[in-house]
């Protein structure tokens, strides 16, 4: 189970979701117009925001897996998760 979990998680690109944080820290900012926006929604909004990000990258990954497989040199899901 634990290493199903850490193959999982090597699909994910940090770097990504990190990309993504200042769109999901300016939706707050807009809502911040609106309604009083607390730190600690900001940090639900983090996590949701990295959480969301990287269940997608992960899900993409398992479900690209034959089409991965076709192209060489590409990390593929099917070669690590199997």
């Amino acid at each position: 189970m634990l290493k199903h979990l850490a193959v999982y998680a090597s699909f994910v690109r940090v770097s990504h979701s990190v990309f993504a944080l200042p769109f999901a820290l300016a939706g707050a900012l807009l809502a911040a117009q609106h309604t009083a926006v607390t730190w600690g929604a900001i940090g639900w909004i983090l996590v949701a925001m990295v959480a969301a990000r990287s269940a997608a990258m992960g899900f993409n990954r398992l479900v690209d897996a034959r089409m991965d497989a076709l192209t060489r040199g590409r990390r593929t899901a099917r070669s690590r998760a199997g």
